[in-house]
């Protein structure tokens, strides 16, 4: 380690005193002593011999903010990096295309963890209740789908899973979500508006063991930048016709290595999931 050169030139000072000024001895000796003193700076102090010497001083430590996951899709970074995506093939053996994996980048801001405050209403005509949570989306099956889990904290935490794909034969997107109360499931259908790209409504049918009669539904997300996203569902009135909105939630992105708690609020179910 390089030394400091104040902790070299006192003990050339001391060497140099003995010598009486203005002689060629006192010029000799002082020009060799500063060689041996710059040498021993810059190789780590070995030439200037006799032990002591203060150490250089310790590097300051740069706080680095932790980086970012890559939110692409699997399959888009081997593609990017040149890797041939080989015999893999989608159900009903059709090969992977280059719009499929366009569609998956719209997912890309809803990757990561994030937490959740919303509201909800049980009726049309009911008082808001509010709830908060956390949120999970992660790639998953080898970039196919995006998993999404997300729990309301509460008395009664409620859990519910999807699976959400582009099908392209179809051309529209797909997702089944389960929950944790294994009373409601849901089927979604639906695609991004084709203006922006950031709205992903869907149409749902949700199933009850606690409904005979299974419930119209309809999902919207909604990216507001890369790091906020939107949840809004609403519920078919077959008497009026009219849609009425269960649910609402914003989501925000927890930064890697954050500590961040979770939202206030109360808890309460969100429509089903």
């Amino acid at each position: 380690m390089a030394r400091n050169p104040a902790s070299v030139l006192p003990r050339v000072g001391v060497i140099v005193q003995s010598f009486r000024p203005g002689s060629a001895a006192f010029a000799g000796t002082l020009a060799a002593m500063l060689l041996v003193a710059a040498a021993g700076w810059q190789d780590g102090g070995g030439a200037t011999g006799g032990g002591g010497g203060g150490a250089a001083p310790p590097e300051i430590a740069q706080e680095k903010s932790p980086a970012r996951p890559d939110r692409r899709n699997p399959r888009q970074i081997r593609r990017d990096q040149g890797a041939s995506e080989g015999p893999t093939m989608v159900a009903g053996g059709m090969p992977l295309q280059d719009d499929q994996l366009e569609q998956y980048a719209r997912l890309e801001p809803l990757v990561g963890e994030f937490t959740f405050t919303g509201r909800n209403w049980f009726r049309p005509d009911a008082e808001p209740r509010s709830f908060q949570g956390a949120w999970r989306n992660e790639w998953a099956l080898d970039g196919w789908y995006l998993r999404m889990e997300f729990t309301i904290e509460g008395r009664r935490p409620s859990t519910s899973v999807g699976m959400l794909c582009y099908e392209q034969r179809a051309s529209r997107w797909e997702a089944d979500f389960y929950s944790s109360s294994g009373t409601v499931r849901t089927r979604r259908t639906g695609n991004f508006d084709e203006e922006t790209h950031r709205v992903l409504t869907m149409m749902a049918r949700s199933s009850s063991r606690a409904e005979s009669d299974p419930a119209d539904q309809k999902m919207v997300i909604e990216i507001i930048d890369d790091d906020t996203f939107t949840y809004t569902g609403w519920v078919l009135n077959r008497e009026t016709g009219e849609w009425w909105k269960n649910f609402t939630l914003t989501a925000k992105r927890v930064e890697p290595g954050a500590t961040e708690a979770s939202p206030g609020g109360g808890a309460s179910a969100a429509g089903g999931g």
